[in-house]
């Protein structure tokens, strides 16, 4: 697990989450 990628993956996720901040109905559904 490269650095790069971990950031990577965690600023997708952070991306996800601002984008459906009104629902929080399945955070894990796209």
């Amino acid at each position: 697990h490269s650095p790069f990628k971990v950031r990577l993956m965690l600023l997708s996720m952070l991306c996800d989450m601002v984008n459906n901040k009104p629902q929080q109905d399945k955070p894990s559904d796209k």
